[in-house]
């Protein structure tokens, strides 16, 4: 690795002391393959650092007050690293939060490791003891506070006292989860503790903080191990009140096998599994948000089990939309992970016409690129990871009735003329300046008709067709409406046409 070699040449040329340290460690000894590599380096002048480094690549400084550095070496498509100088905290106070956090390249390691998170993470092995892809010994490693033994048992352990953690930054909360996520660990009794009576503080956090450690858990292969530890933690009720609504509500056990709260995180489990697309698997975690407020016993049903849902799917897009704006998900993300929320119960009957099978194409935005795999289809993933998410329904994810509204789909389309308003063979401005015409609410209501009746016989859909349509359109509009500017134009292009 480039960047590897810079940093050996860092050391000879400048007597550094560089050291592999966190999630990089902590993966190696896991025999996992790292996401990224970090560093920590002392006994060298930041000016010095970073004249040298700026010299062989981009460095860029991420972390003013922390002394936290992004490299990219030269020439190099490895993909940036992390390098930092040691921290310590100094106390200026009596309080938890009176301290001041300084960076220093003379800081032992010793100080630095008690100011970090997890004892998984506050390891370290130096430079010279790691070869060129990254690898080293594990009897190599620096460990200061038992995280190796913690490995081997299996814990998320945090750095000394797991109150004083959270408290320098709540953060970690959410990263006590994030790991549980990846390695399936299970959290210390102290640290679980100290998260249980501080879970109310990860309201303090900025949003965009929150959302970059939930995305983690999301592109995990089983969310829903995190989602139970939220909900364990009492954070769950904090930072997604929408889905702790959910849980403990029951559905009929006739239709459901879990509890609305347990249905959201193995549907999500199964979106993982089908496909690594963000919007299927945020969709399936929050198809049936709207379920928890809309729950109803029918009245006279069959017991207290009897349970209806109506318009969840309604309310679960205004849970879901207040979700990703209160953690500032992009709008054009949100918009298509609403889309599937508001879809996902869609009720295809054998006696569709053709005319309501176009319409479902336009509204869910089939195209004909989707045609070949439609079972890869968003929200028909989707439909899948619902069932799958259902014992009872879990062995068939894709139903006979399912497979014959594909194919159905395909059929229709082929036969369509116009799937899109674009589709038509004339536009607004054909219309304007065949009927001479001035821009008007009545050009829109013109083009509108002529999908409807294009929807319903797509052989009329050619430029000559449409214009004679249009015509009769706006003639019927004058008499109706005494449409003035219609009729105008109208009789223009009669006499236009005649002459």
């Amino acid at each position: 690795m480039k960047t590897l070699r810079t940093l050996r040449r860092l050391q000879d040329e400048l007597g550094a002391e560089v050291f592999l340290v966190g999630g990089a460690v902590r993966d190696h000894v896991r025999r996992k393959e790292p996401n990224d590599l970090d560093f920590v380096v002392r006994n060298v002048a930041p000016v010095d650092f970073e004249a040298f480094m700026r010299k062989r690549g981009r460095l860029e400084l991420v972390g003013d007050s922390f002394g936290i550095y992004l490299f990219s070496a030269k020439g190099s498509e490895e993909g940036s690293v992390e390098i930092a100088f040691p921290r310590q905290e100094i106390s200026t106070g009596p309080g938890h939060k009176d301290f001041n956090v300084v960076c220093d390249p003379k800081i032992s390691l010793e100080d630095d490791a008690r100011r970090r998170d997890f004892t998984c993470n506050a390891m370290y092995v130096a430079l010279s003891d790691v070869d060129d892809d990254g690898k080293f010994d594990r009897r190599s490693v620096i460990d200061f506070h038992n995280g190796l033994q913690h490995i081997k048992a299996r814990l998320i352990v945090a750095v000394g006292d797991p109150e004083e953690r959270i408290l320098e930054d709540p953060l970690r909360m959410m990263r006590a989860v994030v790991l549980i996520a990846r390695t399936r660990y299970r959290m210390e009794g102290g640290t679980f503790g100290a998260i249980k009576k501080h879970a109310q503080l990860i309201s303090t956090v900025a949003p965009e903080r929150i959302h970059d450690e939930f995305e983690k858990i999301m592109q995990t292969d089983k969310p829903s191990v995190a989602l139970k530890a939220f909900q364990r933690t009492g954070l769950l009720k904090v930072f997604f009140p929408e889905l702790a609504d959910c849980v403990g509500k029951g559905q009929n056990p006739k239709h459901h096998s879990y509890n609305v709260f347990d249905h959201l995180i193995y549907a999500v489990d199964a979106a993982c599994g089908l496909t690594k697309d963000p919007k299927v698997r945020y969709g399936a975690l929050c198809h049936d948000l709207g379920k928890a407020p809309t729950r109803a016993v029918k009245p006279g049903g069959d017991g207290p089990d009897d349970v209806s849902f109506h318009n969840h799917e309604v309310v679960s897009t205004r849970l879901a939309f207040a979700f990703f704006n209160r953690y500032r998900y992009p709008k054009k993300f949100t918009e298509e992970v609403i889309g599937l929320v508001r879809q996902h119960q869609y009720k295809y009957d054998r006696e569709w016409t053709d005319k309501a099978v176009r319409r479902f194409i336009r509204k869910v935005g089939i195209t004909k690129a989707d045609l070949g795999d439609l079972d890869n289809h968003p929200l028909f993933l989707l439909r899948q990871a619902d069932r799958m998410g259902n014992e009872l329904k879990a062995h068939l994810p894709i139903t006979p009735k399912q497979m014959d509204f594909q194919r159905r789909l395909i059929e229709v389309y082929g036969q369509s003329s116009a799937h899109s308003l674009r589709d038509l063979k004339v536009n607004g401005r054909d219309l304007m300046d065949y009927f001479e015409l001035e821009a008007s609410p009545v050009i829109g209501k013109t083009i509108a008709y002529l999908f409807d009746v294009v929807e319903e016989t797509p052989s009329l859909n050619t430029k000559e067709d449409l214009l004679r349509l249009a015509e009769e359109f706006l003639r019927e509009q004058e008499e109706t409406n005494g449409d003035h500017s219609a009729n105008s134009g109208s009789t223009g292009a009669s006499e236009g046409a005649a002459g």
